[in-house]
């Protein structure tokens, strides 16, 4: 993530009306905060690409959009919001950064003012599925997010585009991770994975309790909404900060979901790799006068074993690594020497935990030689602030304080929500 991102969440238009408690001026610095640490494109870096040490004042400024960030959660209010879904997602995020989930859980948009629209069943309100399922460590997570998604995919909700696809990814990246626990308990888990940094930096993905057996349902509404996104009715759901979703826009999008299933493809065993891969193929053109997008092509007419090399075909002038290949030292298991010979860099580890550490390690190394990044000047003395201030921007996500599901997502299994059988073990059929 590029310094230069931070003064852009000072200035800018804004051409959103948003009435209620919280100025305008910070509304509009919230919605910018939010892409700088979440960029629509994985190209323009990450919160794991984020080095507090290269911007100056860091963290002074990030105890103010601390406070930006709880001020807006208690001042959220679905009436006066014009976007409310997507600003509650937003916050979701933002509230785990900033260390404000308790804040989230306890306003009034959370637990008092609901609208009708957001339960996907009679006590199932979605705003909590989707809190539940990026800052929970319970059994229930992933499969709460899969439900949430589903009821604003299938209903059309109207939604930040880039929002949606960071709630995808943030569900399908969990639900890869913990089925590699699940299929290898133990530190070998995650050997020879090729996986992008921001899958990696929360502690909260690193468990293999969690319920994976939903997958199908998942897949289901992502190539229900690679359709939508392909048809030129998409506009009327999907919106952009500050400007209208045009098709490029919609073909942009598209690849950035394609790119996300080929990972998961690449990562995940066989017959559910094959699954994921029809749902890549299907979206080539048959039309011979509408060819694919070149943007996306090529993941359409790659073999699924080709997935990892379309995808640093296509990332190859990108400034910022964003992939990385996991070894575990010692391991007697099988390691692939493609993502060696296509340059991905590697992260050697002895235990899980040591992972998000690493990364950091890794990034300043080869943002020392690859970018150039601000620097303190000599002479000047490394900022300090106390510790109740401080913002785990490290590993992306507040430390666990083991919360429990909200209200009513505490059931297993989901009133009217049925499993379907997925390769979620060395044997699909014992699911």
């Amino acid at each position: 993530m590029q310094a230069t991102a931070c003064p852009t969440l000072l200035s800018g238009p804004r051409t959103i009306q948003r009435t209620g408690c919280v100025k305008e001026e910070i509304a509009n610095c919230i919605d910018h905060l939010y892409e700088a640490f979440f960029p629509p494109s994985h190209a323009q870096g990450s919160l794991a690409d984020l080095d507090l040490s290269s911007v100056e004042n860091s963290y002074d400024g990030m105890r103010v959009m601390r406070n930006w960030v709880r001020g807006a959660i208690y001042s959220l209010h679905p009436r006066k919001s014009t976007d409310f879904l997507t600003d509650i997602l937003r916050l979701i995020k933002l509230s785990s950064v900033f260390g404000e989930s308790d804040a989230l859980r306890s306003a009034n948009c959370v637990r008092l003012y609901r609208p009708v629209e957001l339960f996907r069943h009679p006590g199932h309100y979605i705003v909590e599925d989707m809190i539940y399922s990026i800052q929970s460590f319970k059994e229930t997570s992933i499969s709460a997010g899969i439900f949430g998604l589903q009821h604003i995919i299938r209903n059309n909700h109207r939604v930040n585009l880039s929002v949606l696809c960071d709630c995808i990814e943030e569900t399908l990246s969990a639900f890869v991770i913990t089925l590699r626990l699940k299929n290898n308990p133990g530190a070998e888990s995650l050997h020879d994975v090729v996986l992008p940094r921001s899958w990696l930096i929360g502690n909260n993905k690193l468990d293999a309790h969690k319920d994976v057996r939903f997958i199908n349902h998942l897949l289901d509404d992502i190539q229900y909404l690679l359709e939508k996104l392909r048809s030129d009715g998409a506009t009327e759901n999907f919106s952009l900060m500050y400007r209208i979703v045009t098709p490029i826009h919609r073909n942009i999008f598209i690849a950035r979901i394609c790119r996300t299933l080929c990972l998961a493809s690449y990562n995940c065993p066989p017959d559910l790799a094959a699954r994921i891969s029809s749902i890549i193929t299907n979206m080539k053109s048959n039309d011979p006068a509408r060819t694919t997008p070149y943007i996306y092509r090529k993941y359409t007419q790659a073999a699924r074993e080709d997935f990892l090399r379309v995808i640093v075909g296509y990332d190859e002038n990108h400034a910022i690594p964003n992939l990385v290949h996991l070894r575990c030292k010692g391991t007697r298991l099988r390691t692939s020497r493609f993502p060696t010979g296509w340059r991905i860099e590697e992260l050697h580890y002895s235990r899980l935990d040591e992972i998000p550490p690493l990364l950091r390690v890794s990034l300043r190394s080869l943002l020392r030689v690859k970018a150039s990044v601000s620097v303190p000047q000599p002479g000047t003395a490394p900022q300090t602030k106390p510790v109740e201030d401080q913002v785990d921007l490290s590993l992306g996500i507040e430390h666990a304080k083991g919360h429990g599901p909200v209200e009513d997502v505490q059931d297993t299994l989901p009133y009217g929500d049925q499993p379907v059988q997925t390769v979620v073990a060395t044997d699909p059929r014992s699911c």
